[in-house]
């Protein structure tokens, strides 16, 4: 839809407002980086987890060295002759996994603590960065996000909209 609008209209979006159906992290990464739009999506996450363990977001990756730390310190690393490049699959050592104290909150039913880590992941990570630092995010039902008006658009609201394009009326 945002490339039929960009070749019929020649209008091209800065910001893009929509529902968990777009926060892929594929959608993300044609959304931020070959559309150069802001994402205002709720990112699509399933990597927190209900068992009371570590979820992913307790890791911090450290961009520069490639790796994840662990809330112990520990460092997860990719596997030097990996194939697989989607997801990413980062892995702690065995030896430092069997002797840690924190091992029944991070990996109680495996040896070693493994994370998947999406290539788009930096698309997700503006998003992200959006939601919680400056954008708008998702909102609860019935509340205006900042800025944007509500309900119906008429024509006469935004003037750039020629009549010759035939839209009577557009719907946010």
């Amino acid at each position: 839809m945002i490339e039929h609008v960009e070749t019929r209209f020649a209008l091209s979006p800065e910001r893009l407002v929509g529902d968990t159906a777009y926060g892929s992290a594929s959608m993300l990464h044609w959304i931020v980086e070959e559309k150069g739009i802001q994402p205002h999506i709720p990112v699509w996450d399933k990597t927190e987890r209900k068992d009371d363990t570590f979820s992913s977001s307790a890791f911090k990756f450290d961009e520069q060295n490639n790796r994840y730390e662990c809330p112990a310190g520990k460092y997860l690393k990719p596997p030097w002759r990996s194939k697989q490049k989607n997801p990413y699959r980062y892995r702690a050592s065995l030896y430092d996994c069997q002797d840690c104290a924190l091992k029944p909150k991070c990996c109680p039913n495996t040896s070693i603590r493994k994370i998947d880590r999406s290539p788009y992941e930096p698309a997700r990570d503006v998003a992200l960065h959006l939601k919680f630092f400056g954008g708008a995010g998702p909102t609860p039902m019935g509340t205006a996000l900042p800025g944007l008006p509500q309900g119906n658009i008429l024509p006469s609201t935004y003037p750039m909209i020629p009549a010759t394009w035939r839209m009577a009326r557009a719907r946010l």
